[in-house]
């Protein structure tokens, strides 16, 4: 219990708005190695938040994973409105290192065809960078402790990885439960739709099977207006990104099952009131669960 409030509880205080600290240092890393499924080479880009002290401790990194038509800026999401906003670099403000990563077919990380990005296939890749934060070999710095961390479908990903690998020592999931509203089917079913049709991304050579939001519904999709600063969204719909549909079809499904009750970790669910995934979270693995609504 002790190990899982050191865990939990600064977690809950980095909830707030980041509070700059010159200590907390974000370097990039470019073409981290991966295989696919498939056995293509793929690489992955990511960004590691520290201060020195956690670097000579390596004792534990949290490993952040972003939702759908997000990369790892979502954790790291910078200033709108005159409020910075990083849950990466408060975390490490806190006491743990973070790395963020831009999933394969998001961000800067490699695009293979969408259709071979389902959520085992993204998750093994999550597998393998999990071991590179074990080994040293992305940061030199060889962490001890995993804990693994997701956002919505990103969620449903560090499902998938910690229920195939075992391989994590915490997680924590936000914006995603056991159940899936109306009202998320809806907006899925109007507000995606091919990136290659979206002004943004013309050109980009993507296959129909990458999706993005269509413009201007990021707002129903991704918030409670009456509470969201509109300089978010307006950054946010700005900064949008892709997801493969595959992702998606794979993902959704999992979080409708109860194949999450092989996970044997602890585990914090981060729920916002409004959220469409959020009612009727399954919490009786045999680790200890906390549930927390906001």
């Amino acid at each position: 219990m002790k190990e899982v409030l050191k865990t939990v509880l600064p977690l809950v205080f980095a909830l707030r708005c980041f509070a700059a600290d010159d200590a907390v240092v974000c370097r990039n890393y470019h073409s981290i190695p991966v295989q696919l499924a498939s056995g293509q080479s793929a690489s992955i880009n990511g960004e590691l938040c520290a201060t020195e002290d956690e670097l000579l401790d390596g004792s534990t990194v949290q490993f952040l994973i972003h939702g759908a038509t997000y990369n790892h800026t979502y954790w790291d999401f910078g200033t709108a409105g005159g409020t910075e906003y990083s849950y990466a670099r408060d975390v490490a403000a806190h006491g743990f290192a973070t790395f963020a990563t831009d999933l394969p077919g998001s961000g800067t990380s490699s695009h293979p065809p969408s259709d071979e990005l389902t959520v085992q296939t993204v998750a093994d890749v999550v597998h393998q960078i999990v071991e590179r934060l074990r080994d040293g070999s992305i940061a030199g710095v060889p962490f001890g402790k995993v804990i693994i961390v997701g956002h919505s479908l990103g969620s449903t990903v560090v499902w998938q990885e910690a229920i195939s690998y075992g391989d994590v020592d915490g997680m924590i999931v936000t914006g995603a439960a056991h159940s899936l509203t109306a009202r998320f089917g809806q907006l899925a079913q109007t507000d995606f739709y091919p990136a290659a049709k979206d002004p943004k991304f013309a050109g980009s050579s993507l296959d129909s099977g990458y999706l993005t939001t269509v413009p201007n519904t990021r707002a129903a999709l991704f918030y409670s207006e009456p509470n969201a600063d509109p300089a978010v969204i307006r950054q946010d719909e700005a900064r949008k990104d892709v997801v493969p549909g595959a992702l998606l079809a794979t993902g959704a499904p999992l979080a409708l099952s109860t194949a999450s009750l092989a996970i044997h970790v602890p585990v914090l669910t981060i729920l916002g009131s409004n959220s469409p995934g959020r009612t009727a979270p399954i919490c009786s693995q045999p680790a200890l669960s906390v549930i927390l609504s906001i």
